[in-house]
């Protein structure tokens, strides 16, 4: 474990600030796969909380989400 986290450090500070342009194309793509495995979502989250409605996790968690990255 500690040797996965000094990779991912590593890699973190070997690389240079992203760009604003960059980093709006990670949200995009973040926003993307959001919707695109939105269903996957409710599913994990409807199996993790025992049985909550697909309802309640659009409600709670995919549309909260979604509106911060749409900004």
């Amino acid at each position: 474990m500690n040797a996965r986290f000094l990779a991912q450090k590593a890699a973190f500070t070997s690389r240079t600030a992203r760009t604003c342009s960059e980093r709006l194309e990670a949200l995009d793509t973040l926003l993307d796969a959001l919707l695109r495995f939105e269903n996957r979502l409710v599913d994990a989250l409807k199996h993790d909380f025992g049985n909550r409605s697909a309802q309640e996790t659009r409600l709670l968690e995919i549309s909260p989400a979604a509106g911060v990255l749409l900004l």
